[in-house]
């Protein structure tokens, strides 16, 4: 008897078990479609700008079409989760305009608690939470968006920035060759100009054989030209051996006289 009892038992315990979870399913199933006909409503709210007072009546009387056949105990039976999710979503958001509306949620509670140990309330519950969820993954993937709005604002002022440097730094180094061009065409004309003026010095001042000489070299060697001028006699010692080759010629006319 009691083996048939513990059968009984674990049998009805196994029952209900499955039950709930069917129920918990369906009340699942039926939460996530009152937020989605929510959130279609505010849409349609938004893009109408809530309409005229025509289509507020119509709309109202759509929704009623479909909230008061919950008063029909075959609709309970036949209508999917979904379904019945957009109804309540909709006896919701009409219980405080429309009396049918709240007749229509008290009847939704009633049947709530009776088929699957849910209040109407407890619903609502889950939807605010449902609705907190999704205002916090909004909020989080704003600040996500925002975070990487920033992060290619930030990239493109430092690739910016890099470029200018860069511009900057061939600026400089266009203007330190451009300098550099400039101090060598102007050591190279002064170069030019003192080897002219050497070279006039070396002929005023030497005899031909030994100015050349000299202005080779010191176009060789770009710097006076010492070697070269080292050995050759002085303008006073040339001037001294003209005066005594003149004054031997003149002895030896007055010897041979």
């Amino acid at each position: 008897m009691s083996e048939h009892g513990d059968a009984a038992d674990d049998f009805f315990n196994e029952s209900t078990n499955v039950a709930m979870m069917q129920a918990q399913r369906i009340v699942e199933t039926m939460s996530r479609r009152i937020e989605q006909a929510r959130r279609d409503r505010e849409q349609q709210a938004n893009e109408a700008t809530r309409g005229t007072e025509q289509q507020i009546h119509e709309r109202r009387d759509a929704a009623r079409d479909r909230y008061t056949k919950v008063h029909q105990s075959q609709w309970w039976e036949s209508t999917p989760a979904p379904e019945m999710g957009r109804t309540f979503e909709e006896a919701l958001a009409w219980r405080d305009q429309d009396p049918k509306a709240r007749v229509a949620c008290e009847r939704i509670d009633s049947e709530l608690q009776t088929r699957y140990g849910v209040s109407l309330a407890d619903m609502e519950r889950r939807l605010d939470q449902m609705r907190a969820d999704r205002d916090r993954e909004d909020f989080q993937r704003d600040q996500d968006q925002e975070r990487g709005n920033q992060y290619d604002s930030d990239s493109r002022e430092k690739e910016s920035e890099a470029n200018t440097s860069e511009n900057d730094a061939d600026a400089s180094t266009r203007a330190t060759e451009a300098k550099a061009d400039r101090d060598q065409a102007e050591t190279a004309w002064d170069s030019a100009e003192a080897h002219e003026q050497r070279a006039s010095f070396y002929d005023q001042h030497f005899d031909a054989e030994t100015a050349e000489s000299a202005k080779l070299a010191d176009q060789a060697q770009a710097h006076p030209a010492r070697e070269a001028t080292k050995d050759a006699p002085s303008p006073k010692s040339k001037s001294s051996r003209g005066q005594a080759q003149s004054r031997s010629r003149v002895n030896r006319q007055e010897i041979e006289r």
